[in-house]
């Protein structure tokens, strides 16, 4: 039981520390990865806003040429993929293919929305280089028109390796976190557990008849207040029994000293009391706890202790018990629908 207790305490917090740990570990990682695309994906808006000035003066319609030594360049500098589109959706440059081989980017949705003159981002799957790619789109404007379309590309892998070092690195501090917890939970769970083990094991005392026992006065806070309460109970309730045996004492020697037989029987038919008389009377020394019809063999006596059960009140008649007459008084108390006897002989 003790160590049930504590095991159940500790377990509690152990639980709740776990939960929120992992949440909070799944919800930053997840925010950290999220941030990270927002601030590369700024980045890669104001790099681009650069590169349509610098590619500009190049345009010329025609795949390959200074445009595409630019773009190579560029590319290498800003460590991207850059890829430049004319309006009609051919390639005119690309960073690490040969925009003769590449398809028409007129319906990709980053490229359509370029055209219409928004800048546009998007994570999906590159067909050409067979992995997942950050993109931005943007429009390298001559005049009121778009002249073509500069995307950016980020390979989506590089991002995941720096996201992936942040997630260890927070994982590492959520965990150095979760073992000073535990190790606080252990601690709290232990000033927890000895002071209501304490406080069980005195109620159990209690429970089994000692009202003696006392709880230590020295805990804190609200447990301290427990303590003061208990041992003030224990003590009441040991005033208590004490005046109760007094009177129950008090109460024996009244019905001993009682001439007529007494006894009191309660709704099973158990003899529950008799005094000394009516022990005399039906030659039992220790009627409590047996059936009236086992201790008196007398049907009238029977018939009374029935007829003031059944009319709940008080009937009077007489009795014979081993040959000997005896008025008889039969009062019924509704409370415990116990009925009290009294006899009083007439033989003589």
């Amino acid at each position: 039981m003790r160590k049930t207790l504590f095991l159940r305490i500790f377990m509690g917090y152990a639980a709740v520390i776990l939960v929120m740990s992992t949440a909070v570990y799944f919800f930053s990682a997840q925010l950290i990865r999220t941030e990270y695309i927002k601030d590369k994906t700024r980045g890669l808006e104001q790099l681009a806003a650069l590169l349509a000035d610098e590619s500009l003066p190049l345009l010329d319609g025609q795949p390959g040429g200074p445009l595409e030594n630019w773009a190579r360049t560029a590319a290498g500098r800003a460590g991207i993929r850059i890829t430049v589109i004319d309006p009609a959706g051919q390639v005119l440059a690309d960073s690490e293919k040969d925009p003769v081989d590449m398809e028409n980017h007129h319906y990709r949705p980053e490229i359509l929305a370029a055209m219409q003159g928004e800048v546009r981002s998007s994570v999906r799957f590159s067909s050409t280089l067979g992995s997942d790619m950050l993109y931005l789109s943007y429009p390298v404007r001559r005049g009121a028109q778009v002249a073509a379309v500069i995307r950016a590309s980020f390979f989506m892998r590089d991002l995941d390796r720096i996201v992936g070092r942040l997630q260890r690195g927070l994982l590492r501090t959520i965990g150095g976190a979760m073992v000073l917890a535990l190790l606080l939970a252990l601690g709290l769970a232990r000033s927890l557990a000895r002071p209501l083990r304490e406080f069980i094991d005195a109620s159990e005392r209690v429970a089994g008849g000692d009202l003696a026992v006392k709880v230590s006065p020295r805990h804190r806070g609200e447990f301290r207040r427990f303590a003061s309460s208990f041992n003030a109970m224990t003590e009441r309730l040991g005033v208590m029994f004490r005046e109760v045996g007094d009177r129950k004492s008090e109460l024996a020697g009244i019905l001993a000293s009682v001439g007529e037989g007494l006894c009191v029987v309660n709704a099973e038919d158990r003899f529950v009391m008799a005094n000394a008389s009516f022990r005399r009377l039906c030659g039992e020394s220790d009627p409590e706890g047996r059936l009236h019809w086992e201790v008196v063999r007398s049907s009238s006596f029977g018939d009374l202790l029935r007829q003031s059960k059944d009319e709940k009140t008080t009937v009077q008649g007489q009795v014979t018990i081993l040959e000997h007459v005896y008025v008889a008084s039969v009062t019924y108390l509704p409370a415990q629908a116990l009925r009290v006897v009294i006899l009083r002989e007439l033989t003589e």
